[in-house]
């Protein structure tokens, strides 16, 4: 197999913003730099990806769209979907519209571009569809199916190149990380965190066994 270059990544991630721009945001956003970077580098340990509107470039387009190694399992479909979750800040931004709270929390403005624009699916979590209890409201989403037909029939790029793995997205051992195990009820798919692995829960919404995935707790931003 052939060594996969972060140069490779970054390329392919930059068509596919293009190709993005003109499929789901009809060609409204600017062309943005795209960088890969360590979490060891952030504070923020759980990061997945991180839109900078004001990045400190000098040649007149300072916006920059990170994605952390965090996010690097060889999953490419929840790969493009961090890419697209900070698209939906780069669109909201250029719009003049507030997303995230001051906490960081992401707001409904957030949740309606997400869905409408982005084809995202908003991930429930303990208090459903309202402002999650880990009080990061509608910062959790994954890749929808509508998206990833999208990224099946429509989208370009080389899938080999994003495949690329970072052993903290498949260990989860870099500094401060805490893993945190996922519990979800099999009948309304509300999700509970915990770093405990040997939870019996039961959802008193449904009388239905919450039960143990394989998915840990991580934050795009």
């Amino acid at each position: 197999m052939n060594q996969i270059l972060l140069e490779d990544v970054i390329t392919e991630l930059s068509s596919i913003h293009r190709q993005l721009n003109e499929i789901l945001f009809d060609n409204k956003l600017v062309q943005v730099k795209i960088a890969v970077e360590n979490n060891k580098r952030q504070s923020k340990s759980l990061m997945l990806g991180h839109f900078n509107p004001n990045d400190g470039w000098l040649d007149g387009n300072k916006m920059q769209i990170s994605i952390w190694t965090l996010a690097l399992n060889g999953d490419y479909y929840e790969l493009i979907g961090i890419l697209v979750h900070e698209m939906i800040h780069q669109y909201n931004y250029q719009n003049g519209i507030k997303d995230v709270e001051n906490n960081q929390r992401h707001n409904k403005k957030f949740k309606t571009a997400a869905i409408s624009i982005g084809k995202l699916y908003i991930e429930p979590t303990i208090r459903g569809s309202k402002t999650n209890a880990h009080g990061k409201g509608y910062a959790y989403t994954k890749t929808s199916k509508e998206l990833r037909q999208i990224i099946d029939k429509q989208l370009d790029f080389n899938k080999a190149a994003l495949q690329i793995k970072h052993k903290y997205a498949i260990v989860g051992d870099q500094r401060g990380y805490e893993k945190r195990n996922k519990y979800t009820c099999s009948g309304c798919k509300l999700v509970i965190t915990s770093s405990r692995s040997d939870l019996s829960l039961l959802c008193l919404n449904c009388c239905t066994l919450i039960i143990k995935t394989d998915d840990q707790y991580k934050l795009p931003e």
